[in-house]
């Protein structure tokens, strides 16, 4: 464990994490996604671990954080960085539209049929391993 501690005024990145929460919209390639967004202004400290930051207008993200989910910015910024999409209303829906492939893997000591997918409107490139 670190001890952070942030003062207010001061610039953080914020760790959202699509895989242990549905406030991030999920997507195909998440291993690609973001771990951090921002950077955001503390603009409170509420009791000894959490901050509240100054997010955008429109943000359905809570506002306050625990400090193990903030990371120091370094440099000059403004406040124009958007998060990402929220909730469901806003996730995109994939369609498959071919099987190019199929192969058996090992996952946890048992062997699983995956399927190469190519999806509906994206490219070659952007097919996916799916169960």
């Amino acid at each position: 464990r670190s001890d952070r501690s942030f003062m207010c005024g001061e610039w953080v990145f914020v760790k959202l994490r699509a895989h242990r929460q549905q406030s991030v919209v999920t997507r195909i390639n998440a291993k690609l996604a973001a771990k951090y967004y921002g950077p955001y202004p503390i603009i409170e400290r509420i009791g000894a671990v959490a901050y509240k930051l100054k997010l955008p207008e429109g943000s359905r993200v809570h506002p306050v954080f625990h400090v193990s989910l903030l990371k120091k910015a370094v440099g000059n910024y403004q406040e124009d960085t958007e998060l990402p999409d929220l909730l469901e209303e806003h996730v995109e829906v994939y369609e498959p539209e071919a099987v190019l492939a199929t192969r058996k893997v090992k996952q946890h000591g048992e062997e699983v049929k995956q399927l190469l997918i190519h999806w509906k409107g994206k490219t070659m490139e952007e097919a996916t391993w799916e169960e």
